[in-house]
This record gives C-alpha cells, structure tokens and sequence, in this order.
C-alpha cells in the first residue's frame, strides 16, 4: 500500500478513536449530569424539610423531637424528588439524632447567641427499588461493570427564635393582658382576609390558627383598669404609648433591663395620642398584624407622670379598632362581628382602648446570629444557618 493508502487508512483510524473518545466523554457528562440532578433535588427536599419541621416546631412545640419529626421530614423531601423518593433524617437541637445515612453535612454553624432551636434535615439517594445509588446509565459500560452508582447526599439547617431587638410600633402592652387574651399562650388567632405573605410585610402568618375573636386593651391607668381584678393594683395592665423616634416606632432590645419611657395620659401627651392615632388607623385598614413591645412591670405612680416599662418580647397583634380622647364618642368600631367582652366595652366607655387580638407570626432572615432570651409571645425569627 502506498504513502497515500496508509495516510487513508490511518485517518479512518483516528476517526473511529475520536468517536470512541467522543462517546465515552458524552457517556460521563451524561452520568455526572445525573449525579447533579440527584444532588440538586436532594438538596431542595432538605431545604423544604428543614424548613417545614421548624414551621411544624414553632406551631407545636411539644411535637418536636428528632423522632417526632421524622415522617414530617420525610414527607417533604420526597415531595421535592422527581420520582418521590429520598431518604430524610432529622435531628432536633442535637438530641437522640439518628445515626445518619449520608456522609453529607452541613457548613459549620456561625456563632450564635441567645436562646433558639435548630433542626438539620440529611436526605440521600432512594431509588423506586429501595436501592441507595444513582445507577449508571453509560459508565458502567464504559468500566466494564465496576462502577455501579453512587449515593448522593444533602444537608440543610434552620434555626429558629424569640428576636432580640426589632423595630416595633410604639405601643406596648402589658403581659398581664397578653395571658388573659391568649389564655397563657394558648389560644393565637389567624387573620382575616388576605395572608400577610402576599402582602410583603415581612411577618408570615402562621397557618391553623383559630378564627379571629375581638377583645380589648384599656389605657394603662392604675384607676381604671386592671388585669387579675379591681383590687390589684400591682400587676402592670393595659397597653403605652412607649418614647419613640417620632414615627411612633422605636427600636428596642430584650437584652436591656428596662425602656425608659411614658404613657399617655389626656393631660399631659395629647400629642402623641393624636399623632400615634393615625398609626392605628392605618393597621386597622391593612388588617396586618403590627409588632408591639410586652412589658411586665412598669415604675410610675400614675398615668400622668412619666414611666419606665420593662420590655420582655414582641408579640404581633392585629388592630380592629380603637376608642379615643373622648371614649365611644369618638370611637373606630371594631372591623370584627363579633362583640367585644362587657367587662372591656365598660372600660373602652370611659376611657381609650385598643380592639384587636393577638395572633402568631415568623419573620425570615437570613443567617440569623442572635436571639432573645425572654418567652415567646408569638413572634419567631426563622432563618437558616446550613
């Protein structure tokens, strides 16, 4: 064969190499494309059931533990598989965690101060046979046999809270009140209408709440209002007007030991009775909840002298309506059917009142580093960390 035949031959040679070459490097792209596609649905179902067992924690605090946890964690991480099947492990503020089926962890967890909870979710592969690897679908050709999957894995970590600071409406109301109207925490109602999600205010509604029921908050006067009974005159009641920035918010901090600040009182803040009358209106228009400072004690001898109020939460609370400088004269009437209270609708004759209730809200954040240390109101920073 001449120098022109070999020249032939050897191209047809190349030839055959390159599209051997070629095929084997779409083989692997193909399989390693298949991997991610696992790993990247792993990951969103560990994200989804991270986040779901902390919604599930923070509406029932008694269910959460790693083993009640888990069918909620697996549950929604099969719902993010295409083909609806994953394995999911969670582990619920390090306690009794399961020995786990991936190798897959989280990030390490920033540095995080206060009290909060933590739940990390592991998904890894589960096919329809219950097998654990992503099969091949070129490369074990390619290897003669000898590769025969792999498992992929996904972490995800949500931490969650009482916040430690937060910028409020500047009204707070006494704990004495939060308990009656809440029965001690029991009893949080939803909100009417359109969810606060679809409203981009920040605070997340949370689901199966009870439906709204009206009730009322008297001006924080000695005279007038009580919380327990007429004759007790110690535990602090009643909701107020608190020293802030002008906007009638302020920003405050359950870290310190007190707010100092005074209430309103028809002879001595008028001003700011009227000025933070507007604000009430427009949560009364908007339905949202607003976010209002709890106190549990305060130092003053009347409402007509300054005060100092000890901030121990936030709680969201949903205005309906409100009385003001001249009682039911002037009143806003509730946005609720419903009545509210006598012994209150007697007080809100003589006095200013809030109407309103008192409902359960999450605000996400983004790698949240600091929490509160006081009770949860009903109020919960929510955010991941992994």
């Amino acid at each position: 064969m001449g120098r022109e035949g070999d020249e032939g031959a050897i191209a047809v040679v190349a030839a055959m190499m390159s599209a051997v070459l070629i095929f084997g490097v779409g083989a692997v792209v193909i399989d390693v494309g298949l991997l991610y596609a696992e790993k990247e649905q792993l990951q969103s179902g560990a994200d989804f059931a991270s986040w779901k067992v902390a919604q599930a924690c923070i509406a029932d605090p008694a269910g959460c533990t790693s083993a009640g946890q888990a069918a909620n964690a697996r549950l929604y991480a099969e719902k993010n598989a295409k083909d609806t099947r994953a394995d999911a492990q969670v582990c619920v503020n390090n306690q009794n965690c399961p020995v786990w089926g991936t190798t897959t962890t989280c990030p390490p967890q920033p540095a995080i101060t206060g009290t909060y909870d933590t739940a990390e979710v592991r998904t890894s592969t589960r096919n329809t046979d219950d097998t654990r690897l992503v099969p091949p679908v070129f490369a074990h050709a390619l290897t003669g046999g000898a590769y025969q999957g792999r498992q992929m894995g996904a972490c995800a970590r949500v931490v969650w809270g009482v916040p430690a600071t937060a910028n409020a409406l500047a009204m707070g109301i006494s704990k004495c009140d939060w308990d009656r109207m809440t029965s001690g925490g029991k009893k949080f109602y939803a909100l009417p209408g359109l969810d606060p999600l679809l409203q981009q205010t920040g605070l997340y509604s949370m689901l199966g709440l009870q439906p709204p029921v009206d009730n009322a908050v008297a001006i924080s006067n000695p005279l007038l209002s009580w919380c327990n009974n007429p004759l007790d005159l110690t535990s602090s009641s009643g909701y107020a007007w608190l020293s802030s920035v002008g906007d009638c918010h302020l920003s405050v901090s359950t870290s310190t030991t007190g707010v100092q600040t005074w209430v309103t009182a028809p002879a001595l803040n008028l001003l700011s009775a009227i000025t933070c009358t507007g604000e009430l209106a427009d949560a009364r228009a908007s339905g949202r909840p607003v976010m209002v400072p709890i106190f549990d004690s305060a130092v003053g001898a009347t409402n007509l002298l300054p005060a100092s109020y000890r901030i121990v939460g936030f709680a969201p609370f949903v205005v309906t309506g409100y009385t003001t400088l001249l009682g039911t004269l002037t009143s806003v009437p509730s946005i609720l059917t419903n009545t509210v209270p006598g012994i209150a609708s007697t007080l809100c004759g003589l006095q200013r009142c809030v109407y309103g209730y008192f409902t359960k809200s999450i605000i996400p954040e983004h790698m949240p580093t600091k929490f509160g240390t006081t009770k949860n109101f009903g109020l919960t920073v929510i955010g991941r960390t992994g």
